[in-house]
């Protein structure tokens, strides 16, 4: 009887953990799934033809990843086009 509570004093806290890493695993994929996503890029289609569905025009986010990439650069360059405006040039 001893040995059965020692076995559930060390093996209860272990099956609990475990349970609660699938679940949390398995909620974060459901829940991830249902979030309401902004998309990163946005196509403009011609349509009307059966065969092909010419692209016009393709204009990406914001928040997209390759945008965040680029802020030191577009940083820099709005400091050098507010230097030589203060130059009056």
């Amino acid at each position: 009887m001893e040995s059965l509570k020692i076995l559930f004093k060390r093996f209860l806290p272990v099956v609990f953990f475990v349970a609660g890493v699938l679940i949390g695993f398995f909620l974060r994929d459901t829940l991830a799934k249902h979030e309401a996503r902004v998309p990163l890029h946005t196509e403009f289609r011609e349509g009307g033809f059966r065969y092909v569905n010419p692209l016009l025009d393709c204009e990406s986010s914001s928040d997209a990843d390759e945008n965040l990439e680029l802020r030191p650069l577009e940083r820099r360059i709005r400091q050098v086009i507010n230097n030589q405006r203060k130059r009056g040039w």
